[in-house]
């Protein structure tokens, strides 16, 4: 039986596409995909004549961003990834209240650090 071949120290899977360069110990790439998300928009109001509603539904957008892995030893690497997510603008009808408009997007920044079996 054949061992399937180990991926590079660089290699990421993504949950979206991802596309690359490999600068020898530095990795650039982009990456895109699907967001889908489930948010729920909740009014507390403790006052009469007013109640608290709350609303819930899948939203499904977009999210593209930009990262950077270097390779600091064979079994250790450091990265850090920007992300933007949009999933449109969502108008939320409050029986008791006026209703609102959010923009449903968000910026994302992480680092990390990952051990290489």
């Amino acid at each position: 039986m054949a061992t399937p071949p180990k991926p590079s120290p660089l290699v990421r899977r993504p949950r979206c596409g991802a596309l690359g360069y490999d600068a020898g110990g530095l990795l650039f790439y982009a990456t895109a995909g699907l967001a889908v998300a489930d948010v729920t928009a909740t009014s507390v109001l403790d006052f009469a004549p007013f109640t608290s509603n709350e609303e819930s539904q899948l939203y499904v957008g977009w999210t593209a961003g930009l990262g950077l892995e270097a390779r600091v030893s064979d079994a250790w690497s450091i990265g850090a990834e920007y992300r933007y997510t949009d999933l449109g603008d969502r108008d939320f009808a409050w029986p008791d209240f006026t209703d609102a408009t959010y923009d449903l997007t968000s910026h994302a920044v992480r680092a990390r650090a990952s051990y290489h079996f």
